[in-house]
């Protein structure tokens, strides 16, 4: 494929971040780092590829954005790992543990990127209530697990899943208590 490799995933994402920005679009909300099971709704949209491979094609796709000036924004930390639909149904997903996620890391410390989008799991382990960017608890965890070098983005806010359970005032100022940095809303 034509991300066989760091070289044709920088090409690639030199030309994606050339597209975009023709159209006056400086953010890609790209490349998704989730995992990578085949029984993960988001399998179809990983790298499918071991963590070495992964790495590679996420630092070139992330470089190639990056040389053309559009900031690439990697998502969804820590990973939908376990969740098998699709949440746009309105069903809020959920998951017994907080995934690993050293891709994540890794990346990071190779590429600098100034943003990580968030998923919205509720990872019972750490907040058996909130869904991760709803959650103060789950997004101290992610500033230990990440750092405080990169804006924490949450994805569409005004989602189904969220929508069914919360009044978008409340997904709002609960997001913001949380500590999550910039809100996304579709």
């Amino acid at each position: 494929s034509e991300l066989g490799d760091s070289d044709g995933a920088f090409l690639v994402g030199a030309q994606r971040a050339r597209d975009l920005k023709e159209v006056g679009v400086n953010m890609n909300l790209a490349p998704v780092l989730d995992s990578n099971t085949e029984d993960d709704f988001l399998f179809n949209r990983s790298f499918q590829k071991d963590q070495d491979a992964s790495l590679a094609i996420a630092q070139g796709l992330i470089l190639g954005h990056v040389q053309e000036g559009v900031i690439p924004v990697p998502k969804h930390f820590p990973g939908y790992d376990g969740v098998s639909f699709n949440p746009e149904n309105g069903t809020l997903p959920g998951t017994k543990n907080f995934p690993n996620a050293p891709l994540f890391q890794e990346v990071l410390e190779l590429t600098q990127v100034p943003f990580v989008m968030l998923s919205h799991v509720v990872y019972q382990a750490v907040d058996p209530d909130n869904p991760l960017p709803l959650s103060e608890k789950g997004m101290e965890l992610v500033r230990t697990e990440l750092g405080d070098q990169v804006l924490f983005m949450s994805d569409d806010l005004a989602s189904k899943s969220l929508m069914a359970h919360y009044s978008l005032g409340e997904i709002g100022k609960n997001a913001l208590n949380a500590g999550v940095n910039v809100l996304l809303v579709g």
